[in-house]
């Protein structure tokens, strides 16, 4: 998986970044979905799936967020750190 993410990174490095967003997003989806569908279906252990899967949704939401354009796109991230910054792991 490391040789893959250096392989992705290199490619990518090049980009400019409106492109490297929309590739990052089709990139990202089926991880965020994946990890989300586990969340849901969790046998146990419920905190640290919501943690993996917080994490990536907040990663896809951010993205989409860049590739709306929005502004403020970076309160997403800030808003999941500062969430489990403080301890808050539902």
């Amino acid at each position: 998986m490391t040789a893959k993410g250096i392989a992705d990174a290199e490619k990518w490095l090049h980009l400019p970044w409106s492109e490297l967003i929309y590739t990052l997003v089709d990139w990202v989806a089926p991880y965020q979905a994946f990890y989300q569908q586990n969340t849901d279906t969790a046998p146990g252990h419920l905190p640290l799936y919501r943690l993996v899967s917080d994490h990536e949704n907040a990663i896809y939401a951010f993205l989409l967020a860049e590739q709306a354009k929005k502004t403020d796109s970076i309160e997403v991230l800030k808003g999941f750190l500062h969430q489990y910054a403080k301890g808050i792991a539902r």
